[in-house]
């Protein structure tokens, strides 16, 4: 299902960069959100500017709303939480489970994310689809 999709990260962002609707790059985990107008999204890597990163997540806006989809299920890093609450933003966050935790069973969280963000940026209605997800 996924073996069409990008890889690496340099190809994640391109993907997403002719493919996605206001596509803001990449943050990782530690780094607060900055800019994110409506419709926009970002490709979160949970892991620390210093590790390179560990696991790849969506982040997308809808109005007052930031949907978070993590494919394990978890909740965003604590300063991406943090930003989005200052910001005075809304949190949604699919908590289901749609990848196996096990890195060495299942690496497809990058294109997980990945195809998260074009459906949710070319959707009009965003926020079902992570309502759906957290069902």
């Amino acid at each position: 299902m996924y073996t069409s999709l990008p890889t690496t990260s340099q190809q994640l962002e391109g993907y997403l960069y002719r493919n996605a609707t206001k596509f803001l790059g990449t943050k990782m985990g530690d780094e607060k959100i900055g800019k994110f107008p409506n419709r926009a999204s970002y490709l979160i890597n949970i892991g620390p500017k210093s590790s390179g990163g560990t696991h790849w997540t969506t982040l997308h806006r809808a109005g007052n709303t930031a949907l978070y989809y993590d494919p394990i299920g978890m909740p965003p890093p604590q300063v991406i939480y943090d930003s989005l609450r200052a910001k005075g933003l809304n949190i949604i966050m699919s908590t289901n489970q749609h990848q196996d935790p096990r890195q060495e069973i299942d690496q497809t969280c990058g294109q997980r994310a990945v195809r998260m963000i074009v459906m949710l940026s070319n959707s009009d209605d965003p926020e079902s689809i992570i309502k759906e997800l957290c069902d």
